[in-house]
């Protein structure tokens, strides 16, 4: 799925992974160079930092890894 799609998404969890796109995803290349880091892992640690539960980080970053092309 395509973030573009916003209609399929809710808007608070949209807003979030506008977010994470210009933080993260947009800077893949300088974060992880060689791609060698475990990102389902990294997405948890950033939604942690952003305030979010362990639960909701984690239901978050399997969204992000299974249901967009931000992964």
């Amino acid at each position: 799925m395509n973030i573009n799609d916003a209609e399929k998404i809710n808007p608070k969890t949209l807003a979030l992974l506008k977010k994470f796109d210009k933080e993260v995803f947009s800077k893949s290349k300088k974060i992880d160079p060689y791609s060698e880091h475990y990102w389902l892992s990294l997405t948890v640690g950033w939604a942690l930092a952003n305030g979010m539960t362990p639960d909701d980080a984690n239901e978050f970053a399997s969204f992000v890894r299974y249901h967009t092309d931000l992964a």
